[in-house]
């Protein structure tokens, strides 16, 4: 079968008007399908009636001018973007070449693709932001873009997250000195295992130890927990690491790193990826993004405390660990409890002391006989020093054994 383009630059009629005289040359393109973040390189060809995109593949799909709308490309310089429909997850074409609008225009003057200077959505959207004014665009930047992105974040397919989540991790210096002692790594995983029974969690989590002064641990989009060595050490029992474990899972399962960085990029991109770029996701890193942007307001926080607990009583655990854990990096903190106290307001996090009073008023009724986290000799060895030996990083997505 001949295929849709070689058609369309024939004499011979065709089904989709009459073929185009003009030599037969294609212009370079890339496709976001609306169902990945990844760009798809594709060749277009231009049809009186129609847009042909043919994929490395030789698939080819037929994109009408009366379904289409001009998202980009009337400004000198800028990149042509055309979407196809007004669906949130619509496929885009993104077109570099500067000259390919005006070819548009001379072989199919029915498209009207911004010939009355008509971006659709995306663009009356801008306008009328700009045109709003200062107050207009700061009252979009505290109030709308914070709203848009909490309900994007609920349609970000989990894929997605994880794919984020692997690049955020590969381009971090905060997580790339693993630590070498595979036992230790392995019974780390082994008490993620204990807490995360019973979740029916449709993540595939990987759980990283890494060397590090700082007594800290965080979750990063789609399933990564890392833990610092130095936070292990700093636990009294393997119940008080089991409840930090549970509180970063929570961090991952409600999403809340993947809704702090999309509070965090532009305001344009969002409403780009709100009205019709499916692969605005996937653009986050481009802008930046690092671990460094995974901050936590307070209602994440209290939710993430809120839920580990439930999950640790899931999982047959005692919840009391988790304010153990607490309890024993507040009082390794540098800083006195009343000036801590003090700074709680200017900081997201809640002080130690709010969240240990929230933690014993949760567990106030609780009646169970929890099983041991580990036994002795697993955390006597996941309590000693990691060596120094460097170890390559790999991000590939496994449930942790």
């Amino acid at each position: 079968m001949m295929p849709l383009w070689k058609a369309c630059s024939t004499k011979r009629p065709s089904t989709l008007g009459k073929p185009v005289r003009a030599p037969r040359s294609y212009w370079h393109g890339e496709l976001f399908d609306g169902k990945t973040p990844l760009a798809h390189g594709v060749k277009v060809y231009i049809h009186p009636n129609a847009l042909v995109l043919q994929q490395d593949n030789g698939q080819e799909e037929r994109w009408s001018w009366t379904e289409l709308r001009l998202l980009q490309g009337l400004e000198p310089g800028e990149h042509v973007r055309i979407g196809r429909g007004d669906a949130l997850t619509a496929p885009t074409l993104v077109v570099t070449q500067v000259d390919f609008l005006d070819a548009v225009h001379r072989a199919a003057p029915q498209a009207n693709l911004g010939k009355n200077k008509t971006l659709g959505r995306l663009g009356k959207i801008s306008v009328a932001t700009f045109a709003g004014g200062l107050f207009f665009l700061l009252g979009l930047y505290h109030w709308g873009i914070p709203a848009l992105a909490d309900q994007f974040t609920q349609r970000v397919p989990i894929e997605w997250e994880e794919k984020l989540g692997s690049e955020l991790m590969g381009n971090s210096k905060r997580v790339n000195v693993p630590c070498a002692a595979q036992d230790k790594q392995r019974i780390l995983n082994h008490l993620f295992e204990r807490v995360r029974r019973n979740s029916n969690s449709p993540y595939s989590y990987r759980v990283l130890l890494v060397h590090g002064e700082s007594m800290n641990a965080f979750a990063a989009p789609g399933g990564h927990i890392v833990v610092y060595e130095t936070l292990v050490r700093a636990m009294p029992t393997p119940d008080a690491l089991a409840g930090v474990l549970a509180h970063e899972m929570q961090h991952v399962e409600r999403r809340h790193g993947t809704r702090a960085l999309l509070r965090g990029i532009s305001g344009q991109l969002l409403l780009t990826a709100m009205f019709g770029d499916a692969g605005s996701l996937g653009q986050i890193i481009n802008l930046g993004a690092t671990l460094d942007d995974l901050a936590y307001d307070r209602a994440a926080e209290r939710e993430a405390d809120q839920r580990g607990l439930q999950q640790m009583i899931r999982a047959g655990l005692d919840p009391h660990g988790m304010a153990q854990g607490f309890a024993a990096l507040a009082a390794k903190q540098q800083l006195p409890k009343h000036l801590e106290k003090q700074l709680s307001w200017l900081s997201t996090h809640p002080t130690s002391e709010e969240r240990l009073r929230a933690i014993a008023r949760a567990l106030k009724s609780y009646k169970g006989l929890p099983d041991p986290a580990l036994s002795a000799s697993e955390w006597r060895m996941l309590s000693k020093p990691c060596s120094r030996q460097p170890v390559k990083l790999r991000l590939k997505f496994q449930a942790s054994q």
